[in-house]
């Protein structure tokens, strides 16, 4: 092999000569060459060409301990420092470290750390240290930091921190951070942090946080946070916090709180999905947004699902929670147990006289055309009970002082001194007919089929409502 690398004849040699100013020598050996990061003259150099190897490029150079070369178009092995002032096209070997202050192409070996000053194009594998001063197309492999100083295509694997100055084309893993100071395309995988000074287009992964400057394609994958500060199309899962500071386009994952100025596909949070200003709700949501407390958006399209609170301006869609406030219902219902609409809001009180509730007292709320219902009442003709009910009902006009008012109730009941409780219920859907005095007074005729513990039956209610909206 040493034979064949002594005898190459690479036209780059030619090149090199041309733009060092440097002769081109099949090979050299030297024991010692000092001082090595100093452009002077050395002091002390003990090899083929002396002080005079700066002025030279070899095919191979074999170097006990330490050897600086003017060039490298072949083989270079190092005892110690290998130290190349044009650039290197071949492989440096050395047992602690290699610099070439221009561009090196080929493989780069080290004990320590291993340097490029201009590009470098190949692999570059230090137990240390990486680096390559513009840019890299290839395979960095450091036990602690990979550094490009500008762009990289290809991968970094570092157990500690990768560094790409402007943009990442490729793969980096990281122990502990991944950086790239522009775009990235491709995957970033670190222990603790990822960053992508602009744009990212793939995957990031990490214990901690992943940031996303500018842009986000893909998906994010953070023990903690995830960030796309401009916007981000695709998958963000999070331990804690999401954040799409512009819009989000795709999916939001987190154990705690998902944040977005726009939104457009799915978000799920343990606590909260919300708008960037926490005094702000989003302003547009359209898909899905399901929350272990509460939703907030400013113009609601499609489903929002909260343990609490959902909170819209504008819906066009359906939300469920135990309360909802709208401003706005332009298309769509809420099932909230509590609906709260400022426009169009409509209220009915309702007292009512059957056979399955002697007597009692309802409270309708939300929509006119979808509301929900909550009864107290007492049961005298068998037992004495209370009835307590939920449920949900409609009120269309029909003519004109008739409305047809269809519900869908649950009634419960307990002793009147609740003792010996039994899960005693019925499922009634009532087909009512008001006849409206005026505006604000009516009477109510409603027949009513129900099931109770399998056994299906009938019965009718007869009521006073006194009913508005606003």
């Amino acid at each position: 092999m040493l034979m064949l690398v002594c005898s190459l004849k690479n036209v780059s040699a030619q090149e090199a000569s041309e733009g060092n100013s440097v002769k081109n020598f099949p090979a050299q050996v030297s024991i010692f060459h000092h001082p090595l990061s100093d452009n002077k003259e050395p002091k002390v150099a003990i090899g083929t060409h002396g002080r005079k190897s700066v002025n030279y490029s070899y095919n191979l150079s074999l170097n006990l301990l330490t050897g600086k070369t003017g060039g490298l178009n072949g083989l270079g092995i190092s005892g110690l420092f290998g130290h190349v002032k044009g650039s290197a096209h071949g492989i440096q070997i050395a047992g602690l470290a290699n610099l070439t202050e221009k561009e090196m192409i080929g493989l780069q070996i080290s004990g320590l750390a291993n340097v490029a000053g201009e590009k470098m194009n190949g692999l570059q594998m230090g137990s240390l240290v990486n680096v390559a001063g513009d840019g890299m197309s290839g395979l960095q492999i450091g036990g602690l930091v990979n550094v490009v100083g500008e762009g990289i295509k290809g991968l970094q694997f570092g157990s500690l921190v990768n560094v790409a100055g402007d943009g990442m084309s490729g793969l980096q893993i990281g122990g502990l951070v991944n950086v790239a100071g522009e775009e990235v395309k491709g995957l970033q995988i670190g222990g603790f942090v990822n960053v992508a000074g602009e744009e990212m287009t793939g995957l990031q992964t990490a214990g901690f946080v992943n940031v996303a400057t500018e842009g986000m394609h893909g998906l994010q994958m953070g023990g903690v946070a995830n960030v796309a500060v401009e916007g981000m199309n695709g998958l963000q899962i999070g331990g804690v916090a999401n954040a799409a500071v512009e819009k989000m386009n795709g999916i939001q994952i987190v154990g705690g709180i998902n944040v977005a100025k726009d939104a457009r596909g799915m978000q799920i949070a343990g606590i909260s999905n919300r708008g960037i200003n926490k005094k702000e709700p989003i302003k547009t949501m359209k898909g899905l947004q399901i929350a272990g407390i509460f939703n907030s958006a400013d113009h609601a399209s499609g489903l929002q699902i909260a343990g609490i609170y959902n909170r819209a301006g504008t819906l066009r869609g359906i939300n469920i929670g135990m309360v909802s406030i709208t401003d706005t219902i332009e298309k769509g219902v809420s099932l909230s147990l509590v609906n709260i609409v400022r426009k169009g809001f409509y209220t009915e009180l309702d007292l009512s006289f059957s056979d399955y509730a002697t007597v009692a007292f309802s409270y309708k709320m939300g929509m006119q055309r979808f509301y929900t219902i909550y009864t107290v009442g007492a049961a005298f003709i068998e037992d004495k009970l209370w009835v307590a009910g939920m449920g949900f009902g409609n009120r269309t006009p029909i003519g004109k002082r008739l409305d047809f008012q269809p519900e869908l109730v649950v009634y419960n009941y307990f002793p009147i001194d609740f003792k010996n409780i039994k899960n005693t219920s019925d499922t009634r859907l009532k087909l009512g007919f008001v006849y409206r005095i005026n505006e604000k007074l009516g009477l109510s005729l409603a027949p009513s089929i129900y099931l109770m513990n399998a056994k299906i039956g009938a019965g009718i209610s007869l009521g006073l409502s006194f009913a508005g909206s606003r």
